[in-house]
């Protein structure tokens, strides 16, 4: 392709100096016309005719200027064009280029999403095999009794640990760790478990009111009831959580709050039995024994296997004189629980009250066998130990 040149900015100004120089000899030469003699007039108008022949010819050369200029400023809106379909071009293939990539991204994302969410079941699932395998109830969803089965610990405990390594970052696989140590009796250990689920996930209720449960266990209830409040903050629909924190407040003594937890309970969760036989030990304790008659009376009608609540309602009818009724509810506490040593030792303290030595005998002899080593039974240790001698003696 041939170069193409463009107008010289110099020549045109020279040429438009020339124009103007001309013109002002023009004047100059008809003002000396004017003043010259007549005989030069010709020569003047000859001059001039010359001049303006000259005028004509520059004026030509102007005009070809003109339309040259005009030729090159099309020639360029042609190149422009040219040059922007070009670049419209070079821009949709670039285009093309990011949708592809954007789609790949897309597609590579939700293979991601898919193997996250195969692998988060999974994890899930080991989860809830390894919660009822430690005692949970699938009713509630919680876990009111630890089991003591060491191969339940252990099968739960590996379940735990391949889901740890499945997803280390899942909060409930703390919580579940935690529920491994509650089981083998390690408090300490368990709440170091929740704390980790808990930097992991703030917002998880159920860690904060398993955690609550652990400091109760530790004889901390103040501490308890703080992740209680956590935990109904973050999920102030959880009948249980209230019970939990009835449960704290009546350790404390607290036993008005206490009810109140257990009534609120309730009223989310009707069929929430231990809250029954709680209030009862609540109304008990106050000295509303008819009151709480009745709410062991509910518990058991919810869950007829309950041997704490034959055993708290046994407590009730003796306190009122029915030794008869409370004695049927002790003989009930401990043919589902043989090992429950309270039942046995208020069955004990029943039949004395009644005048059956021997009865009461042999179940005092029953309940030293089965409590040593148990802390808070030192004061009635001693008290059956007195007893006996008593009702040995002649």
């Amino acid at each position: 392709m041939a170069d193409e040149q463009g107008v010289d900015p110099a020549e045109v100004k020279a040429l438009a100096d020339d124009v103007q120089r001309l013109r002002l000899e023009a004047k100059d030469a008809e003002i000396k016309r004017l003043e010259a003699d007549r005989a030069l007039e010709k020569q003047n108008l000859e001059a001039q005719a010359g001049l303006e022949k000259q005028i004509l010819d520059v004026q030509g050369s102007l005009n070809a200027l003109t339309a040259q200029n005009q030729a090159l400023r099309a020639d360029l809106e042609t190149h422009k064009k040219r040059t922007a379909t070009r670049e419209w071009v070079l821009v949709a293939v670039a285009g093309v280029g990011i949708v592809v990539s954007a789609l790949a991204f897309l597609q590579q994302r939700s293979a991601q999403k898919a193997t996250e969410a195969e692998t988060r079941a999974e994890v899930n699932q080991l989860l809830h095999e390894a919660f009822y395998l430690l005692g949970g109830d699938v009713r509630s969803e919680t876990i009111s009794h630890y089991t003591d089965n060491p191969e339940h610990i252990v099968e739960a405990k590996l379940k735990i640990e391949t889901a740890k390594t499945k997803d280390p970052n899942h909060a409930l696989v703390y919580v579940r760790m935690a529920d491994y140590y509650q089981a083998k009796e390690q408090v300490d250990a368990a709440i170091e478990q929740y704390d980790l689920a808990l930097e992991l996930d703030p917002g998880l209720a159920e860690a904060y009111n398993d955690r609550g449960l652990a400091y109760q266990e530790k004889g901390n209830p103040n501490r308890a009831i703080q992740d209680f409040d956590h935990a109904l903050f973050l999920d102030p629909k959880d009948g249980v959580t209230y019970y939990n924190r009835g449960s704290a407040y009546r350790i404390k003594g607290d036993l008005d709050r206490a009810i109140q937890d257990f009534d609120q309970a309730l009223s989310l969760d009707p069929k929430l039995a231990q809250a029954y036989n709680n209030r009862g030990v609540a109304y008990g304790t106050k000295g509303d024994l008819e009151r709480a008659i009745q709410d062991y009376d509910q518990a058991l009608a919810l869950n007829p296997d309950d041997a704490v609540a034959y055993n708290n309602r046994g407590s009730a009818y003796h306190a009122i004189g029915d030794l008869e009724r409370a004695i049927q509810d002790f003989d009930q506490a401990i043919a589902l629980d043989s090992k429950d040593y309270k039942a046995v030792y208020n069955r004990a303290v029943a039949y004395k009250d009644k005048g059956n030595t021997a009865q009461a005998k042999a179940d005092f002899e029953t309940y030293l066998k089965i409590v040593p080593g148990i802390e808070d039974q030192k004061p009635f240790i001693t008290r059956a130990k007195t007893i006996l001698k008593e009702l040995e003696s002649p």
